[in-house]
């Protein structure tokens, strides 16, 4: 396996095809887009392509997903397991940060303004260290949110508890 920059995943031997699961590796900052024969991502690796030599498969990663295109995958999860991403968006509200307990309730859009939304619910700052104030998160941040997307039953599609901001880039601009 070649992971491209990800995680390291051990060689696979004695396989007569490719097999039906795969692992799934991870890389921080980009969200995993499939396994591929060939290092130009044009060939994915089929389940069940017999193999008669040693193979590299290659991982293809994907930049952070848009709010709209992560609600798709929240809508797609039928079984509702939830879907781990890395998302990008803007802040379109801040409900709560409670020093207390470290974390932050908020939404985030693909525009400030937007009004298709994903509620980040009890996620912690950067680096998943916890919040120590109430301003440091702002309506027109610019934040990537990581962590495990579901469809709650009362609260719509979100980031359930335990997420965190990889990278904040606040409205004034600054890192």
């Amino acid at each position: 396996y070649n992971t491209n920059g990800g995680n390291t995943i051990s060689p696979a031997t004695d396989l007569t095809t490719i097999p039906s699961t795969l692992p799934t590796p991870t890389k921080e900052g980009y969200n995993f887009a499939g396994w591929y024969t060939d290092n130009a991502f044009t060939a994915p690796a089929i389940a069940g392509t017999p193999l008669t030599d040693n193979i590299t498969l290659y991982a293809k990663w994907a930049d952070p997903y848009t709010v709209a295109y992560a609600k798709t995958l929240i809508a797609a999860d039928l079984e509702n397991t939830g879907v781990y991403a890395y998302v990008a968006g803007v802040v379109t509200a801040v409900e709560e940060i409670s020093t207390e307990y470290g974390n932050a309730t908020y939404s985030i859009g693909d525009t400030e303004d937007a009004t298709e939304i994903l509620k980040v619910y009890r996620g912690n700052y950067l680096a998943n260290e916890k919040f120590t104030a109430a301003d440091q998160l702002k309506k027109g941040d610019q934040v990537v949110v990581y962590g495990r997307m579901i469809n709650h039953t009362t609260g719509g599609h979100q980031f359930a508890q335990g997420n965190y901001i990889y990278k904040l880039t606040s409205a004034t601009g600054k890192e």
